[in-house]
């Protein structure tokens, strides 16, 4: 069984004490086991293993955490189904010293009503599951104990599963170190186990080994089994890795991809820490609109290990064997469209040049700035390319200049840095949201859903919003790199004396071109300090009065951009 009840109590209060960035599905922040997310008029809901609080900041202990979305995107918690510090009376029979904190439900819609199931324990036997129903979700009746192990059992009842197979019939699969993995019958008329219910080892198989969180999924004449192995609950440190092996009987036996049996040590591996997302584990499936989507629990690696809520896409490969990615998109060219105003992306000025601001404009055939090359970096996150280069310059990518939010969007060059990274999830109403790096709660938006041609586009907080939802529009790749001629390059523009140990400098053009454009000098920090019109003859004086440091010089001139860095001396 579990032993590490006091482990549990001391994470949860850690978590109360970590200052962390808010996560990929926004929102569903410390929640550990989640269980299978369930739809009821329009609203998901998820549930999961119960905190601690902490009385000494008012935050109250929470017996069993219920989240609920309407776009799974946000998710928010609400009441939990125990008030805290209670719980049903028929608990004290069984786990004497229980301490109020459900562990590890999942929930499934059988025969009128949904059935809520939950571990009652305290790291060791003797421990339980219970089983509590509700016709909305919102008004439940608890219905006793469904299984039970004391300290002579040879299974853990933690960790509860419930499925349907392909005949009709339930089944309950469970359990926790000891011999593993179980599956037992249940009754659908009253949510337990039949009289003559017979509980069948299916995974693990000696005396003591740690696996857990078992989930089935049946796809295609196979029952599909995943389990996960591994330390929980260490932040930082947790190893949790999912591994799977399939049957076509509910009871088994269930083989791993070398058709080894997982009660012979077979196992084959579906997910593992990977980037900031550290000991996955705890599946849940939620079949939407075509979409195979997991649930499960990860630790942030970005956020000092912090649990968080994750939705993941399950696909069957040639040979049928499941395979998760949180990449959702397919490398390739786009237009991205806003669901609000019907604008596309645009590289403002379609010179591929650097710090182009991303604006939004109405879509021409013309515009080949307007064109993104999506290609994923891993764990679900995307560098997005400019279809445009320019001759003197490397690559064009989105950019948070900085890595300030604050700062609108705009092109650079490709430093394969967290200020260029984005990760694309597909909301319920299957549009996409691209969330930052940087912070994840800050996503691609048109400010105060402006619907205007021009306006530029930011990273901010989000709101759900239509003016932060985009559509994807694949564009046919010629396999031909799209180029844009340019007038002048960076050579042709000489700043001097830099560095300067006096002002005002001067910018000389070499190639003699007349014409007015914009100087802009702006710090490190990304605050623009001087902004201003000039007409270009073969040399301008720029007095700015700045302080000693290090600037970026942004020149605007015939519709391109060119930086170069300036050196003020001490």
């Amino acid at each position: 069984m579990k032993n590490y009840y006091s482990l549990l109590v001391g994470f949860f209060l850690l978590l109360n004490l970590l200052i962390v960035e808010s996560s990929a599905t926004i929102g569903a922040n410390g929640i550990h086991d989640p269980s299978t997310i369930i739809k009821h008029e329009g609203v998901y809901h998820v549930f999961g293993t119960g905190h601690g609080g902490n009385p000494e900041q008012g935050v109250p202990l929470v017996s069993l955490i219920h989240l609920t979305s309407t776009d799974l995107i946000h998710w928010t918690e609400v009441e939990p189904v125990f008030e805290s510090g209670t719980w049903p009376e028929w608990i004290n029979d069984y786990v004497s010293d229980f301490g109020g904190i459900f562990w590890a439900p999942d929930i499934i819609f059988m025969n009128g009503l949904y059935h809520l199931y939950y571990s009652v324990s305290m790291g060791d036997r003797p421990c339980a599951i219970g089983l509590t129903t509700s016709p909305d979700l919102n008004n439940w009746t608890d219905r006793g104990m469904v299984i039970y192990s004391d300290h002579s059992s040879i299974y853990g009842s933690i960790d509860p599963a419930v499925f349907e197979d392909a005949e009709g019939d339930y089944w309950m699969v469970f359990g926790s170190h000891l011999r593993g993995i179980w599956i037992t019958e249940i009754d659908p008329e009253t949510g337990k186990r039949p009289e003559n219910a017979t509980l069948t080892n299916i995974a693990g198989g000696v005396n003591w080994i740690d696996y857990e969180a078992s989930y089935v999924i049946y796809h295609d004449g196979f029952y599909y089994l995943f389990f996960t192995q591994g330390a929980c609950c260490r932040l930082m440190e947790s190893t949790y890795r999912v591994y799977m092996g399939r049957s076509t009987n509910p009871k088994g036996p269930y083989l791993d991809k070398n058709g080894l049996s997982l009660l012979q040590g077979g196992r084959t591996l579906s997910l593992e820490t990977s980037g900031r997302y550290i000991g996955p584990g705890h599946y849940g499936l939620l079949k939407e609109d075509g979409r195979n989507i997991i649930s499960l629990h990860y630790y942030d690696g970005r956020s000092n290990g912090y649990p968080r809520l994750d939705l993941v896409d399950m696909e069957f490969g040639e040979d049928g064997w499941p395979v998760v990615t949180r990449d959702l998109i397919p490398d390739g060219k786009y237009h991205i469209k806003n669901v609000n105003s019907g604008l596309v992306w645009e590289a403002q000025g379609c010179t591929g040049g650097r710090l182009q601001p991303i604006v939004q404009n109405a879509i021409r055939e013309d515009a080949p700035c307007q064109i993104w090359e999506l290609s994923s970096v891993g764990d679900g996150y995307y560098k997005l390319k400019n279809a445009i280069t320019a001759p003197s310059f490397e690559e064009q990518v989105v950019d948070v200049p900085f890595c300030d939010t604050n700062n609108a969007l705009a092109t650079y060059d490709w430093l394969d840095n967290d200020c260029q990274k984005f990760r694309i999830m597909r909301n319920a109403s299957g549009h996409y949201v691209f969330s930052s790096m940087v912070n994840a709660d800050r996503i691609i938006s048109v400010p105060q859903e402006s619907v205007a041609e021009g306006a530029e586009l930011f990273a901010e907080r989000y709101t759900g919003s239509l003016a932060q939802q985009w559509e994807l529009i694949p564009i046919e790749d010629t396999g031909t790199p799209i180029f844009v001629k340019s007038i002048m390059s960076e050579d042709d523009i000489l700043v001097y004396p830099n560095p300067a140990s006096f002002e005002p400098f001067f910018i000389r053009m070499n190639s003699g071109i007349l014409g007015e454009g914009v100087v802009q000098i702006i710090s490190m920090d990304g605050n623009v300090l001087y902004n201003r019109k000039h007409s270009f003859a073969d040399e301008i004086m720029v007095d700015a009065k700045l302080s000693p440091g290090v600037y970026l010089l942004r020149l605007h001139f015939n519709q391109q951009s060119f930086v170069k860095k300036l050196m003020i001396a001490f």
